[in-house]
């Protein structure tokens, strides 16, 4: 990922996950890898193994907050936003834009 080089990236997620190292980061991974190729279906789907794995982790709610607010999903976006900033209650960023 950090050679930018998406199709290797993903392969070698795809191996990792084949090989039992499902998990977590691999899951960010590939939703990373999806949201930069504009995939949203697949950056959902992703997101959503991602929350499975470690449901208090705030990135993938971040994202999918993100992700809804650009395709005016709004009730999905106010829903990610509200459990991203239940998880980072020390930061006034998410709290300032879920209220606004």
């Amino acid at each position: 990922m950090r050679r930018r080089d998406a199709a290797a990236a993903r392969a070698k997620l795809d191996a990792l996950i084949a090989a039992g190292g499902d998990g977590y980061d691999a899951r960010l991974g590939l939703a990373l890898l999806a949201i930069e190729a504009k995939d949203v279906a697949g950056a959902e789907r992703e997101l959503a193994q991602a929350k499975r794995w470690d449901p208090e982790r705030s990135a993938p709610y971040s994202l999918l907050a993100d992700l809804y607010t650009k395709a005016h999903r709004d009730d999905e976006a106010l829903r990610e936003l509200e459990r991203f900033a239940r998880i980072e209650q020390m930061e006034y960023a998410p709290v300032k834009k879920l209220v606004d």
